[in-house]
């Protein structure tokens, strides 16, 4: 696989253009710690993106969450908190168009929560080759 520096340009553009917001009681939430992962898949074209966050422990609990995402992804692949023991859990959300994007809406009642999905447009593929786009 051909590495190429624009990819860190994505996860910049990534970080910045997936934003949280969120109101409980007036206040604004607000993350403590952000990972956006990249995994190329071999047996599909698309690369799935698993963001995984941490909710700053001064937010009460539940907090609303709202994340804009590009408007090619046609679904979420999982959207869940973070049990008591660690384990994932399946989480409500909405996703919908929204003018040039689309957004990703949902309620966290655990501090720590992941949600994944395919972007199409990331790795460009070249017979067997892959490059990051």
């Amino acid at each position: 696989m051909k590495f190429n520096y624009r990819m860190w340009g994505l996860v910049l553009l990534l970080c910045l253009a997936v934003f949280a917001t969120g109101a409980f009681a007036q206040m604004e939430t607000r993350l403590d710690a952000v990972t956006i992962q990249l995994w190329p898949e071999y047996d599909r074209p698309e690369t799935l993106v698993i963001f995984e966050a941490h909710v700053a422990d001064a937010i009460p609990l539940p907090a609303a969450l709202t994340f804009r995402l590009p408007a090619d992804i046609e679904e979420m692949h999982a959207v869940a908190i973070v049990g008591e023991n660690g384990a994932l859990l399946n989480n409500p959300y909405t996703f919908e168009a929204d003018g040039d994007g689309k957004q990703l809406s949902f309620s966290v009642e655990s501090r720590d929560f992941r949600f994944e999905y395919y972007d199409p447009d990331i790795v460009v593929k070249s017979g067997s080759e892959r490059s990051f786009n």
